[in-house]
């Protein structure tokens, strides 16, 4: 079976079925040409030498199993197959075409000779990225996120020039944790505050899909996953976490400081309120209110 690119061509499929017919007559002409000339002068030799009619029959026979048995080998040489999840991106005379061939077993005489091409594992492939930032207002936040691709047929011979996936993953990664640092860094296209950075999974998934040119490494991207974007150093987690078991909602205070809800007098108050009902929680609270005080300000 053979499968071509989407990009193919009806006349790069007939060029290659030409050459694929024509060898093989060649190779079956060629043959059939020696074993006739072997004939003619095997029988001449034997007449001269005097020998009965019984031994060239036996000797007809004979050359025409060795016949058989070229062409046999002949097919066999020339049967290349795939394994699965495997493509070959097929050269004629060392010429690159867009022809590819998928699972299964291919005929192409004199493979290596006038057939050639490059095996490709189809197989998606992926890369995890973990990584801490600083946002513009100082606080860290932790992002984590898995991208997944695969070859893209289109630009297969691309992805084909490449060393390998274990030399391409690494590449990628390297651009997308420079591209998660840069809008980490961004005053004016990032979050500005860990607060805008955990609701913003959509924004960091369409920076992610197009933080570098799947084209131009052959590949396409299958998905983009935000695993997690979460508090980081001071603000860790955990002490998000103890302030919920306290019954303190710390992320809606901020949010509404930041919205205009609430003043510096109210945030003042809260905080009294916080530290009288949890007073083993107050340097976590300090650090809330002091965001959500830094909001105010910037309003």
């Amino acid at each position: 079976m053979i499968n071509e690119a989407p990009r193919s061509t009806s006349r790069s499929s007939d060029y290659f079925n030409i050459v694929r017919v024509s060898i093989t007559a060649l190779v079956f002409l060629v043959l059939a040409g020696l074993g006739g000339f072997g004939w003619l002068v095997f029988t001449a030799v034997l007449a001269r030498a005097g020998f009965g009619p019984g031994l060239p029959v036996f000797m007809l026979i004979l050359m025409l199993v060795l016949l058989f048995l070229f062409m046999f080998i002949f097919v066999m040489l020339a049967s290349v197959s795939n394994e699965p999840n495997e493509f070959i991106l097929l050269t004629i005379f060392s010429q690159r075409t867009d022809i590819i061939l998928g699972q299964g077993t291919h005929f192409l005489p004199l493979w290596r000779i006038v057939f050639g091409g490059a095996r490709c594992d189809t197989r998606p492939d992926g890369f995890e990225v973990e990584r801490q930032v600083i946002l513009p207002d100082g606080s860290e936040v932790y992002i984590k996120a898995h991208i997944s691709w695969r070859v893209d047929l289109l630009n297969a011979w691309t992805y084909a020039d490449s060393d390998s996936r274990d030399t391409l993953n690494p590449t990628l990664k390297r651009i997308v944790e420079h591209q998660i640092q840069a809008w980490a860094a961004s005053r004016d296209d990032g979050p500005q505050d860990w607060i805008e950075a955990l609701d913003a999974y959509e924004e960091l998934r369409d920076l992610l899909l197009n933080s570098f040119d799947p084209e131009a490494y052959g590949i396409e991207i299958i998905d983009v996953n935000i695993d997690s974007i979460r508090p980081a150093g001071r603000l860790a987690e955990q002490n998000i976490q103890d302030l919920k078991a306290g019954q303190v909602d710390v992320i809606k205070i901020v949010k509404e400081a930041k919205a205009g809800v609430l003043s510096l007098a109210d945030l003042k108050r809260l905080k009294k309120e916080m530290i009288r009902a949890h007073p083993d929680l107050e340097t976590e609270i300090d650090s809330f209110i002091e965001v959500a005080r830094m909001k105010i300000l910037s309003r």
